[in-house]
């Protein structure tokens, strides 16, 4: 980590203290380790959003959510809000001040693109990142980037030292996930310099990617920096990183294209919310170590 970049986590560090302090100040509302950030009376700023799109108080939107990512997005009991993680509580967040109420569904990630293109959840939490093929078929608002690390069994038994000594080993993936673009990339500079192919074993939940390095199934994963750190913090000993981190891609909510005006409001929370420095204190509180907030912006770009 430079100091550039050490200077801009202190600064995103202590911005989230001093609003997090404030917040207990002001009244917003009980902080509970299930889940629930606020009970928000929304703050100026989103006392003007919901002004701007006043629909949307009296909306309840179905939301889709990948789970089985401990700090991200863990079920704990079958309540149309009974998840944890940094994802519910930002969409608590987002829900608090917009106005709209939600209830989560549980989804595969194979499964994540169907159900926003065929309107059968009105929109996705993150977990998803940006691609050409998913940019054809439904609109995103980004507003998180992870940078990926690479995962081995402990004590590296296949004594990987480079990218190129990857090739021809086995990989996990969730299909469709950033992982599945950083091994298809990786696979062509395999091909290029000579070396057999990476393999590919596909599993539907990323502790099963995780599980499968650590029992020797498979040689490696890919995943972000904040996925493996959980992971090593509940199984020690059993997974090590090798190589240099891998650039991370932007991450965000997926809606329908025809969706417009719900991603206008929901970009407009987003934003209002990340003003107020809430999505850097979750970053924070769930110590989501290599992610990174962005300024919020929709791709591909409304009409």
């Amino acid at each position: 980590m430079n100091a550039t970049t050490r200077a801009t986590y202190s600064h995103r560090l202590l911005t989230g203290v001093i609003v997090f302090v404030i917040a207990l100040l002001a009244g917003w509302g009980n902080w509970s380790n299930a889940g629930a950030v606020y009970a928000a009376a929304p703050t100026d700023r989103c006392q003007s959003v919901r002004r701007q799109f006043p629909a949307y108080s009296t909306k309840t939107l179905t939301i889709a959510l990948i789970v089985g990512y401990p700090g991200l997005a863990s079920q704990v009991s079958s309540g149309p809000h009974g998840w944890t993680g940094f994802i519910p509580d930002m969409t608590t967040a987002l829900a608090n001040c917009l106005g709209f109420n939600y209830a989560f569904t549980a989804i595969t990630f194979a499964g994540l693109v169907p159900a926003i293109q065929d309107h059968r959840s009105a929109l996705s939490s993150p977990i998803a990142y940006l691609s050409d093929e998913r940019l054809k078929v439904v609109r995103f608002i980004a507003y998180i980037s992870a940078a990926q690390r690479i995962i081995v069994k402990a004590g590296n038994p296949r004594n990987v030292k480079s990218f190129l000594d990857l090739c021809g080993l086995a990989a996990t993936s969730e299909p469709g996930g950033a992982d599945a673009a950083t091994l298809a990339s990786m696979t062509q500079d395999c091909q290029k310099a000579g070396r057999p192919a990476i393999i590919v074993q596909s599993y539907s939940l990323g502790i099963q990617c995780f599980q499968a390095v650590a029992d020797g199934h498979a040689d490696f994963h890919i995943d972000g920096e904040s996925s493996i750190s959980l992971f090593k913090s509940a199984h020690p000993n059993l997974i090590d990183t090798v190589l240099t981190p891998v650039p991370g891609s932007s991450e965000g909510m997926m809606f329908p294209l025809d969706s417009v005006g719900l991603t206008r409001a929901m970009l407009a929370a987003v934003r209002a919310v990340q003003q107020e420095g809430i999505e850097t204190m979750l970053i924070n509180k769930w110590q989501l170590q290599g992610v990174l907030q962005v300024d919020a912006f929709i791709a591909p770009s409304l009409p």
